[in-house]
């Protein structure tokens, strides 16, 4: 396990978050609980193996929910429409990024999955053009979409002006790194 403490750009609870790295499978899951505990940071967020760590997590989630954490999981857009069924957690949060998965082509077909997303829950976007942004925020508001949105800028197109320009006031700005694992 790797434990990392900084500024989780909007999608947690609070500002700045544990960052809990999974690799491979949890072996000491109190020596994990006693581990986020020492950090005294109430709003964890895991990500890394997470399928492969579905029952020790689901416990440890309880747990960290009973002591009044606030607890957030990073689900790979890639593996909907799994993620909407997962273990408790209060906050979902995935990522979508154009410039790894063609928009067209996967978007859509994974829409069904996107909406059963909650309002706790987090949408993260990287989009290849401001083209495309539009594109998905249209498709995302037509199908109800209750999870917040966020979106990832780039240097190109994909700019506050850019969005300004457009029209486009209801999008977060995502400052963060993407998580795609």
């Amino acid at each position: 396990m790797l434990y990392d403490i900084k500024y989780n750009n909007g999608t947690g609870a609070l500002p700045v978050s544990l960052y809990v790295f999974i690799k491979g499978k949890i072996k000491d899951i109190l020596g994990m609980w006693d581990k986020i505990q020492e950090y005294s940071i109430r709003d964890v967020i895991f990500h890394g193996d997470i399928y492969q760590n579905y029952e020790e997590l689901n416990l440890l989630n309880s747990r960290l929910i009973s002591a009044g954490y606030h607890t957030s999981v990073i689900i790979p857009s890639s593996s909907a429409p799994n993620f909407t069924d997962f273990f408790l957690t209060r906050r979902l949060i995935v990522f979508f990024s154009s410039h790894k998965d063609n928009a067209t082509k996967y978007f859509k077909p994974k829409m069904q999955a996107f909406q059963s997303l909650s309002e706790n829950d987090v949408l993260v976007l990287e989009p290849a053009s401001l083209k495309e942004t539009l594109f998905l925020r249209q498709t995302l508001i037509n199908k109800g979409i209750k999870a917040t949105i966020m979106i990832k800028l780039n240097d190109v197109d994909v700019t506050k002006d850019s969005l300004l320009k457009a029209k486009i006031y209801d999008l977060y700005i995502y400052d963060g790194e993407m998580h795609y694992v």
